[in-house]
């Protein structure tokens, strides 16, 4: 039995993809027998640990949790001259403190974690808090590549009015993507949620990245048998989009759906014949309200019982058009049998999407709104295709499968540790060349 350290700024969750990622985790350490600590970052502007449904079934589990009280973001309060020259001494000679005021904390953390004397340290996505810290052997778990997490973000509000700001933020990306990757330098191994960003990493000298599937608690267990029942007829065909409306990969891909694909498919079918359901907390964009003004759209806003839209949901849309990480949310519906339709650009970040195998996917609007059309109109394709979900979950994202990619990397890192080898040394046997870098 090991004693791991779990890291981030939350407590793992039942909401949002990461907080999905992070209860799976968890879990998968709890269920192979491991002590877990985990290890809070609490900053005044967040939710605090202590409301977070979780926080009793992992107690009851024994799992420990520790608080680690962050001081407030401070304003910049510099004006005129010496806001510019800090912004040049930024752009010229960057710390990663510049970025990752977290970082500034590191010292707080390593002496929390030095009392605690865990075997191994896995941190959750804020990979600063410990650049520079060996209180014990370390991941990083990445879910999100952070620079990628800007330039969207940029690309997704970016007008012709702003063009210094949007100039700016490019800067700002590049500078952080070249600091994560000097600071994942730092960490014995780099376990990477998204496919692409593995390979991606590992061209850029990160040669201790490996691809890990997130580990998803399965919350369709028996239940995703159930959804075969015959469909009353007359019934309105039932399409489901989730995903908190403020997140990145939902807002692009709603922005993307009101675009592309939703007139497209009030052409092909009868508005009257089908509704979608948007599920998620928050508001949407003014915008986006008014496109979705239409009665073939239904604004759900959060639901309480989940399960039940994947359950009586005939397709699970995923429109997201950014080759961006993992779509959890798909990992989350094959675990229910749902009939996924995705668009394309997801697909480099989960390898085993298998067009017309357990997803659907098409690259444009139009190629998107085909799939839903052949979907909706063939039951036996949709039973075929939600059958090869389910079983892709049990091979590759349940607990038990993808928990043992992790905690076989986590046990390389504790007998790395045994034999004296270090950083991404470690992760090639001691074998590091200069070429092998890539």
């Amino acid at each position: 039995m090991m004693h791991i350290a779990f890291v981030w700024n939350n407590i793992p969750h039942g909401e949002g993809g990461g907080g999905i990622v992070g209860t799976g985790i968890v879990q998968a350490l709890i269920n192979a027998g491991h002590h877990v600590t985990i290890c809070v970052l609490v900053e005044p502007e967040f939710i605090r640990p202590k409301h977070v449904p979780q926080l009793s079934e992992f107690k009851a589990a024994n799992v420990s949790i520790v608080e680690i009280p962050v001081p407030a973001r401070e304003p910049n309060r510099l004006s005129g001259w010496r806001r510019l020259m800090h912004r040049i001494r930024v752009l010229t000679r960057p710390s990663h403190t510049d970025f990752h005021p977290l970082a500034k904390q590191s010292h707080v953390l390593a002496e929390t974690l030095t009392g605690i004397q865990p075997d191994v340290i896995v941190v959750f996505q804020v990979i600063e808090v410990l650049y520079g810290v060996q209180s014990a052997p370390k991941m990083a778990l990445l879910g999100a590549m952070e620079h990628l997490t800007l330039l969207y973000w940029l690309r997704l509000q970016a007008t012709w009015r702003t063009p210094i700001r949007t100039m700016m933020g490019c800067v700002r990306a590049l500078l952080v993507r070249r600091w994560n990757i000097h600071m994942l330098g730092d960490y014995q191994r780099v376990g990477v949620l998204g496919a692409q960003d593995t390979v991606w990493l590992r061209r850029r000298g990160v040669t201790n990245a490996l691809y890990l599937p997130a580990p998803i608690v399965d919350p369709g267990e028996s239940l995703w048998k159930h959804r075969y029942q015959k469909r009353p007829s007359g019934t309105k065909w039932k399409i489901i989009m989730v995903g908190h409306v403020q997140a990145l990969p939902t807002l692009s891909g709603l922005y993307f759906f009101a675009e592309h694909v939703l007139p497209r498919l009030e052409q092909v079918l009868d508005p009257e014949t089908f509704e979608v359901h948007i599920i998620g907390r928050y508001l949407l964009p003014k915008k986006l309200a008014i496109d979705f003004a239409r009665p073939s759209i239904r604004l759900r806003g959060f639901v309480e019982d989940i399960a039940s839209e994947f359950l009586s949901a005939d397709i699970l849309l995923v429109p997201t058009p950014i080759d961006f990480s993992i779509r959890v949310r798909i990992s989350v519906g094959f675990s229910f049998g749902c009939c996924v339709v995705a668009h394309q650009a997801n697909a480099p970040g989960m390898a085993e999407l298998i067009h017309d195998y357990n997803i659907l996917m098409g690259a444009d609007g139009e190629s998107l709104v085909a799939q839903i059309v052949r979907a909706l109109r063939d039951d036996v394709l949709r039973e075929r295709l939600g059958c090869n979900a389910r079983r892709t979950y049990e091979e590759h994202f349940s607990l038990e499968e993808a928990g043992k990619k992790l905690l076989k990397v986590l046990g390389e890192i504790a007998f790395d540790k045994a034999e004296g080898l270090t950083g991404p040394q470690a992760a090639t046997g001691g074998n590091l060349s200069p070429s092998s870098k890539g």
